[in-house]
Formats: C-alpha cells, sequence, structure tokens
C-alpha cells in the first residue's frame, strides 16, 4: 500500500508526519458587500478546518477584515491589494 515503507528503508519518524497549516489565499475586491462574504468563508475554513487564510482586498478595507479575524482556530490575516473602489463608485 501507500503508507509501505520499502524494504531497507527505515520507519519514518513520528515527527516526519507532523501537520502543518493549510495556507489559503482569497482575493477579493469591492466594496465592503463585496467583502463581507469572503471573510465569513475565512472565520468557517479558520475554525472548522484550522487552516490559515490570508485575504488579499483593498486597503480600505483592512479595518473590516482585522474586526472579524479573531478565531478559536487557525487564523486569518490581511494582506493588501491595489485599487480603491469606493474612490472610483464616488467619482
Amino acid at each position: 500500500g501507500l503508507d509501505a515503507v520499502p524494504e531497507g528503508w527505515d520507519a519514518p519518524s513520528e515527527s516526519c508526519y507532523s501537520r502543518q497549516a493549510t495556507k489559503v489565499m482569497i482575493l477579493t475586491r469591492g466594496t465592503r458587500g463585496d467583502v463581507q462574504p469572503f471573510i465569513a468563508l475565512a472565520r468557517g475554513l479558520a475554525n472548522t478546518l484550522g487552516w490559515q487564510v490570508f485575504i488579499c482586498t483593498e486597503l480600505n478595507c483592512k479595518k473590516f477584515v482585522k474586526s472579524h479575524s479573531a478565531v478559536e482556530n487557525g487564523a486569518i490575516r490581511f494582506r493588501p491589494s491595489g485599487g480603491n473602489t469606493p474612490a472610483k463608485i464616488n467619482t
């Protein structure tokens, strides 16, 4: 099977299988209403699966993302992208 060690090889140590958190990046742009569903998705992935989720969106959403990034399991991190959708809408 897939778990079998080839003949003559040492069995792997338990630390060889230490689980690292899965990392995922969500890229989104737009207004708060465009970003909010992805924060909910990020919270679900972090809390349920223990994933480290990076939300990459416009700088004007940083405070909003960070204010909803506290999770019991995993982590949510903000990463900035270019653009300023609210400024374009108000032009």
